[in-house]
């Protein structure tokens, strides 16, 4: 039986409410339902760029000034 990911659908809800960096995501599952379930930034970004490669989501990188380009996914 194959394996379902369930943090991807999660986050698919998550971002249906609004674009959100990574750390926007980690931010609200601590502070919604972190007392349940909760992801950290390993599990996160992992799925998001599986989101975006399925075609799922969307990514926007804005570049930031002496920091990593911040990814916003939508």
């Amino acid at each position: 039986m194959a394996r379902t990911n369930k943090s991807k659908h999660a986050l698919l809800a998550l971002l249906s409410l609004g674009p959100k960096t990574g750390y926007d995501i980690q931010r609200d599952i601590r502070r919604t339902i972190g007392h349940f379930w909760s992801e950290s930034y390993g599990q996160i970004y992992p799925a998001l760029r599986l989101i975006v490669e399925e075609g799922l989501a969307t990514v926007e990188k804005l570049p930031q000034d002496g920091r990593p380009d911040r990814k916003v996914y939508a």
